[in-house]
């Protein structure tokens, strides 16, 4: 798992995809009501933000890696081949 890790750290680069429209939205999520109001982020940058907050909150060690613990935890939804 250390070399997996390791592997997608070393060559991870973030993907930058355009903002989803409203038409996009409704058609992928027509029965979520209020979806045009949610905005899409990304994942690495979702689990960076709530790592750092569980850090101050003392939930996790002041001494935790976040872009160690980002990458582990982002990997686990990387697709297999």
């Amino acid at each position: 798992m250390n070399e997996i890790i390791a592997h997608v750290v070393k060559n991870f680069t973030t993907l930058k995809f355009g903002k989803i429209s409203t038409a996009e939205k409704l058609i992928t999520f027509p029965d979520l009501s209020e979806v045009e109001k949610i905005e899409a982020v990304v994942l690495n940058e979702l689990f960076a933000k709530r790592i750092k907050k569980a850090i101050e909150q003392e939930e996790l060690p002041g001494n935790t890696d976040v872009e160690f613990l980002t990458f582990s935890l982002f990997s686990i939804f990387l697709e297999r081949q």
